[in-house]
């Protein structure tokens, strides 16, 4: 989602009708999920997201929480609730798809 920021002041991204409406906007079903809290605001984000039946995607190297007990307990909660828990690096060859083109050998040279 591109533009200006959106206020957030609901826990989940979805309790923000800005957000909720750009959102549709983009016609998008997956979503890549970052962000602080892993046991609270990207939970319940996500939570919302899966009831939404949106297919969510936790960069897991790119969330956190305050301590690593929490975020554990979230990461494993987000899997059994169906969100995909991967790394950064996963998530952006995946992406790319193969490795025969510019963005790949970019990428490459970024990640060494």
């Amino acid at each position: 989602m591109t533009g200006q920021p959106v206020e957030k002041v609901a826990f989940s991204c979805l309790g923000t009708d800005a957000f909720r409406s750009r959102l549709a906007a983009t016609g998008a079903r997956q979503l890549l999920l970052a962000g602080i809290e892993a046991h609270v605001c990207v939970l319940m984000s996500a939570l919302d997201l899966l009831a939404e039946g949106f297919a969510v995607h936790i960069v897991a190297d790119a969330v956190t929480s305050r301590t690593q007990a929490n975020w554990r307990l979230a990461t494993e909660q987000l899997r059994q609730a169906g969100a995909v828990v991967s790394a950064t690096e996963t998530l952006m060859f995946q992406l790319l798809g193969q490795a025969d083109s510019e963005d790949f050998r970019e990428l490459a040279r970024l990640i060494r």
